[in-house]
């Protein structure tokens, strides 16, 4: 002011009316049914979102408390024509796939789109690099993505168990074990790729670029010959059964199913 003395403000900051914070839902569990709970937390955000007359304790205690059928059990709600489903109690319905017996894996979709995304040539080289205790490294920028990889290689290899590290997403907290002396199946998120640069004994498949890398110091033995070309075949009819009919004159009529 006009004496030279400083004011100070009396005005204090505004105090909202209303505190917004971001809030995550997790379910947490050792069960293989990812389509199941991604399901599960979509309708509990529905239901909260758009106002159901449905009670969310209701539903989210359905979902902690109810049966997940053993291999080849049939403890469910419901069966029709071989699904078996249950319910979260807001009219849904949830679809648990599990194996006939505990020794069959559970693969769902996951090995044609290893196939569909790699190619028959580099998936049997991913194959025999596992056979061979090799290590395997999946990118993508896919969470999804990297578990179906892994999950999808694993199928293949049955009725062998694979024994070794098997991580099917690394956290960042944790790349230091790419450098481990053991073979291992591991997914690692494409954002760390630049980590993954100075790995001289690691097989790099990229799920976003279709690509597999094999560095110059590994070599992976391939199939013998003739199930190789054999094998190769017979995938190449199944991912694209139209190939046989490709250089017909007269290709017979597509039957809708």
């Amino acid at each position: 002011d006009g004496g030279g003395q400083a004011r100070l403000s009396s005005t204090a900051p505004a105090q909202p009316g209303q505190l917004f914070a971001p809030k995550t839902l997790v379910l947490v569990s050792r069960l293989d049914h990812a389509e199941v709970f991604r399901n599960s937390l979509g309708l509990i955000y529905a239901i909260h979102v758009e106002g159901l007359n449905v009670s969310l304790e209701n539903v989210i205690g359905n979902l902690l408390t109810c049966t997940v059928p053993l291999a080849g059990g049939s403890q469910l709600d419901s069966v029709e024509e071989g699904a078996r489903t249950i319910s979260l109690g807001a009219g849904d319905r949830q679809v648990i796939q599990t194996p006939l017996v505990d020794s069959l894996p559970v693969s769902r979709c996951s090995v044609a789109l290893l196939f569909r995304q790699l190619g028959i040539t580099n998936v049997l080289s991913l194959f025999c690099a596992a056979l061979t205790e090799h290590k395997v490294l999946f990118l993508s920028r896919s969470y999804q993505r990297l578990a179906d990889a892994c999950r999808g290689l694993l199928a293949l290899l049955f009725p062998l168990r694979y024994s070794f590290t098997y991580v099917p997403i690394l956290p960042a907290q944790l790349l230091e074990v790419l450098s481990t002396p053991t073979p291992f199946i591991i997914g690692v998120n494409a954002a760390f790729q630049a980590e993954t640069q100075e790995l001289l004994d690691v097989i790099v498949a990229d799920l976003d670029g279709g690509t597999v890398t094999v560095p110059e110091c590994v070599h992976i033995p391939p199939l013998p010959e003739p199930l190789q070309s054999q094998t190769h075949n017979v995938l190449s009819m199944v991912l694209d059964p139209e190939l046989e009919l490709a250089d017909l004159a007269f290709p017979p009529p597509t039957t809708s199913a």
